[in-house]
């Protein structure tokens, strides 16, 4: 017999006989350890979850000149105020109006817009918006040494272009239709020298002419007016029109803050001086936003043959 052989089967025998006791303690501990992998899986899941913010986007679209500062960079000043309550975060983006439209023909549609109303093209992706004005501007004539107004003519006033406002049917309805256009600062700078008696112009007109310290008078404009900056939430996805709903009641809450744009807020005194001026008027006729092609191919045609009826009634 074999005896080397037959002990190796009686150790491996005995190996099988230990495992066997084993192998309950073993199943039992495998249980333990799956069962707290679980939960820690769990809590490491339902902490990332906590921790993480939900993101929005916001398009600023400067249709118009604003009085100073950047419009976009105030909206990220709210928007990271607002982050630290909601645990929203929001990133603004300047984009021109060309390419909002562009973007938004491809598909490209932004949790909210902020744009300016004489804004077009955006009417399919704004109607449902909610659109809130957060803050505006206004048209008025600017003289220098004291004028008082009473000879105002096509011939002697000059027209600030603007951007992308309708400031030829604010000429319209001030009486200065064909008087001569120039870009912005082109406009102020004839002004001060002396070429125009007056200008047509805006609140960031009052700006430079205050930064450069000028005696100057205005007259505020109160026929017309489509210098408002408006916000609508575009989102399609309910959390997120959620969300955009609560960063512009953030911006509601400090109207304030418009103040150091050099723009107005409706409702509330922000500023001293000539731009006081401009504070808490209204207005005869203003553009109903969000605004179309069509009707603004209409109002520009109108203001092209001086159609001041015309544009009236596309304005009511």
């Amino acid at each position: 017999m074999n005896f080397r052989a037959f002990s190796r089967v009686k150790y491996n025998m005995r190996i099988l006989r230990i495992l066997k006791r084993l192998l309950p303690f073993v199943a039992v501990f495998c249980v333990i350890i799956a069962a707290f992998s679980v939960i820690i899986t769990k809590k490491t899941d339902s902490a990332a979850g906590e921790n993480k913010m939900l993101s929005l986007s916001v398009w600023q679209i400067d249709g118009f000149e604003g009085g100073k500062g950047s419009r976009a960079t105030y909206l990220s000043e709210v928007s990271a105020e607002y982050s630290k309550s909601a645990r929203v975060y929001v990133t603004v983006v300047s984009v021109t109006a060309e390419a909002a439209r562009e973007n938004l023909e491809k598909g490209i549609i932004p949790d909210a817009i902020s744009y300016p109303a004489g804004a077009y093209g955006f009417e399919s992706c704004l109607e449902d918006g909610k659109p809130y004005i957060w803050c505006h501007g206004g048209y008025c004539f600017l003289a220098l040494d004291g004028a008082d107004f009473s000879d105002i003519s096509p011939e002697n006033t000059v027209i600030n272009a603007g951007k992308d406002n309708l400031s030829s049917v604010a000429a319209l309805f001030c009486g200065v239709n064909g008087a001569d256009v120039l870009p912005p600062t082109g406009a102020y700078v004839q002004l001060i020298g002396g070429k125009y008696k007056y200008l047509l112009g805006t609140q960031r007109d009052i700006s430079r002419l205050t930064t450069r310290g000028a005696d100057f008078e205005i007259l505020p404009v109160t026929q017309f007016n489509d210098l408002y900056q408006i916000i609508s939430v575009t989102s399609g996805d309910p959390v997120k029109r959620a969300a955009a709903d609560g960063f512009i009641a953030a911006l509601k809450a400090k109207p304030e803050g418009v103040k150091k744009l050099g723009l107005m807020s409706d409702g509330i005194k922000l500023h001293e001086g000539k731009l006081a001026l401009m504070e808490g008027l209204t207005y005869d006729y203003e553009v109903k936003f969000p605004l179309s092609y069509a009707t603004r191919d209409k109002i520009i045609s109108a203001a092209n043959s001086a159609d001041l009826n015309s544009i009236k009634n596309l304005l009511k």
